[in-house]
């Protein structure tokens, strides 16, 4: 997070309270339309593309509110670097909503203990550095 933004200092980067606050709220209306289009709908999958509708509309929409918001109060705008975090969470959220990512992942977690063995010696190496 950036410090002293309060302090009339300007962040120079986009990961701020600010953009992880509105890319939480914002990806929690992706993981929800993700979710309903292909578990309930079950006709698309609009989370597994490699440029998710669900993340890309809902982005639209947080665009043209920080655009309104500009307009409104020019301080309080979203800058480009916090919009950029706020998509890279939107595609993020939509990936992992969607039915093609939790196996992979899943299987991704359990794969360094399946494959750990005596004579490629993993536990050794690579598991005081994994969480």
């Amino acid at each position: 997070m950036s410090t002293g933004e309060g302090e009339g200092q300007k962040s120079t980067t986009g990961l701020t309270f600010r953009a992880v606050a509105v890319g939480v709220a914002a990806s929690l209306v992706v993981v929800f339309v993700t979710t309903w289009a292909e578990l309930v709908v079950r006709d698309i999958a609009i989370g597994i593309l490699q440029f998710p509708p669900s993340a890309f509309g809902v982005f639209v929409f947080v665009i043209a509110l920080n655009r309104v918001v500009r307009r409104l109060r020019p301080s309080t705008a979203l800058r480009p670097g916090e919009l950029a975090v706020v998509y890279a969470m939107l595609v993020v959220g939509a990936m992992t909503a969607a039915r093609g990512a939790p196996p992979r992942l899943i299987g991704l977690l359990t794969a360094r203990n399946y494959y750990a063995n005596p004579a490629n010696d993993w536990q050794q190496l690579f598991f005081p550095h994994l969480p």
